[in-house]
Formats: C-alpha cells, sequence, structure tokens
C-alpha cells in the first residue's frame, strides 16, 4: 500500500516536474530577495515562492496534456506519467486546475493584483501559446522565453508593487540565457525532437550558424549581467563574477563552431546549468 503511494506521489511529481519548478522557484525568490531592504525570510516570502512553484507546476502539468502523443514518441519523455499511464488523463487535469489555482490564491493573497496578471500571462503563454508553436516554427524558443524570464521580475514586482530597472535587468538577462541553454539541449536531442515533430531548431540545424547565435547571445549576457553594477544596484564583485562566467560560459560554444561535437554541446549544456545561479548567487553575495 505504502508503495502504491508512493508512487502516486513520484507520478504527480513528474507531471509538475518538481526539479524544473523549483528552478522557477528559485528565480522568482531570487527577484524578490535581490529586491527586498532588507530581505526577510518570513511567510510572505515563502507562500510567494509556493505560489510561483505551483503556477509552474500546474503550466508544466497542462504541457505534458496537451503534448501526451508526442511524447510518447520520444526517448526522453516517454517514461513520462501520462504516456506509461502512471497517471490518467482526468486525475492529471485535475492536479493541473487545482495546483494552479492554488498558485494564483497564494499570489493573490501574498502579494499585489501586477503580479497575479504577470502569473497568469507567464501560464497563458507557456501553456497555450509555446507549446503548439513548438511543432510549428523555431521562433517557439523566444516565445517559451518569456515565461521562463518572468518569475525574477515577478520576485522584484512582488517587493516594488511596480516595474523597476532591476526588474526589467533579471528579466533580460533570463531572457537572453534561455536561448543557448535551449538549444544546446534541441541539438542533443535533435533526433527525438525530428521524430515527434518538434521545430526548435534555427538555421535548419546548421551547426555553424547555431553556434554564432548562441556566442552572439552570450555576448549579449556580459553587458546585460554588468547593468546592475552600472546602476549601483551592486558592486564590483558581482560585476567580476558575471564576466568570469560569461567567458567560460562562451569557450565552449567557440569550440563548437569549430567542430560539431557531442561532448562541446553537453559542456554548453551544463555551462548553462551553472551559469544562470552563479550569476544569481553572485548578485545575492555582494548584496550581504
Amino acid at each position: 500500500m505504502l508503495q502504491k503511494i508512493l508512487f502516486k506521489l513520484k507520478s504527480y511529481c513528474a507531471l509538475l516536474k518538481f526539479r524544473l519548478s523549483l528552478v522557477v522557484t528559485f528565480s522568482a525568490g531570487f527577484g524578490y530577495a535581490l529586491s527586498a531592504h532588507p530581505f526577510n525570510f518570513d511567510t510572505t516570502f515563502v507562500l510567494f515562492c509556493f505560489g510561483g512553484f505551483c503556477m509552474a507546476g500546474g503550466a508544466s502539468a497542462f504541457n505534458q496534456i496537451i503534448e501526451k502523443t508526442h511524447d510518447q514518441q520520444m526517448q526522453r519523455t516517454k517514461n513520462r506519467p501520462l504516456p506509461t499511464q502512471a497517471l490518467t488523463i482526468l486525475q492529471a487535469y485535475i492536479c493541473a486546475i487545482v495546483v494552479t489555482l492554488i498558485g494564483l490564491y497564494c499570489l493573490y493573497k501574498t502579494t499585489n493584483p501586477l503580479v497575479v496578471l504577470l502569473g497568469l500571462l507567464s501560464w497563458v503563454i507557456y501553456v497555450l501559446i509555446y507549446t503548439p508553436c513548438k511543432r510549428i516554427s523555431p521562433v517557439a524558443v523566444l516565445i517559451g522565453a518569456i515565461p521562463g524570464a518572468l518569475p525574477p521580475l515577478m520576485g522584484c514586482v512582488a517587493v516594488d508593487h511596480a516595474f523597476s530597472p532591476l526588474g526589467y535587468i533579471l528579466f533580460l538577462l533570463q531572457f537572453i540565457w534561455q536561448f543557448p541553454h535551449f538549444w544546446s539541449i534541441a541539438w542533443l536531442g535533435k533526433a527525438d525532437y525530428q521524430k515527434a515533430g518538434f521545430r526548435l531548431l534555427p538555421m535548419q540545424g546548421n551547426h555553424k550558424m547555431l553556434a554564432l547565435q548562441m556566442i552572439g547571445y552570450t555576448f549579449l549576457l556580459l553587458p546585460c549581467g554588468l547593468l546592475p553594477t552600472q546602476l549601483g544596484i551592486t558592486g564590483y564583485f558581482s560585476a567580476i563574477g558575471v564576466s568570469v562566467g560569461s567567458v567560460l560560459f562562451l569557450i565552449p560554444m567557440v569550440l563548437f563552431f569549430k567542430k560539431d561535437t557531442r561532448k562541446m554541446v553537453l559542456l554548453i549544456m551544463f555551462g548553462s546549468f551553472l551559469y544562470l545561479p552563479f550569476v544569481q548567487m553572485m548578485y545575492l553575495i555582494n548584496k550581504l
């Protein structure tokens, strides 16, 4: 009995993309903590983060409901709870709706209407626009980068009750970062994505053109990452960290341009996993 309960819980966690939702929550909490003067780890902050987690998890659940048949065709996603029938469609719908409503309620009770609107906007773009666009055009990556960049902006707005220069900068930084991040994942799984009918790679999958675009976006990360220092929001410590991190992130992209190897794309992907939290931690440490 206990084993069955644990299996169901694991299935629901997979439906909500638990780890990805935690990353989204961290970005939202980061924006909140960086904007707060002083920062207090209180009930308001915890409920705001929980609301963000639920909104992200609910959107991921709806995404999997919509893409159930496509997930069945891909090696990477065929073991998700809907393709394996660990959860029924009805169970998935109930979970997605309930979790999304809990998220909206938490944001409404702990923040302000602007944050709730941003949360709804993120949900709508991700579920209703980005998800179907993945099978139509590589422009889906640009569309998906918008909800992916909104969490830190929501964190800033939760504190300031309005848009601020810091919120715009954090949005822009996370928006730009997503292009090399998404494209490295799409390149590694391109056969799988093509089999399921997803079109996520630009330039018909030409590795040199893809590498040049990755390099271009990563170059943009540096001046964007230095803006908080230039505006006096953070100090020179974070500026040094952002500069070093951007250069290290760039190296495997240059090597990928020279030669299409799986090893270099893996380095880009893992570098993207490390780059954003590293930069965020530099900002937070500099604030302390």
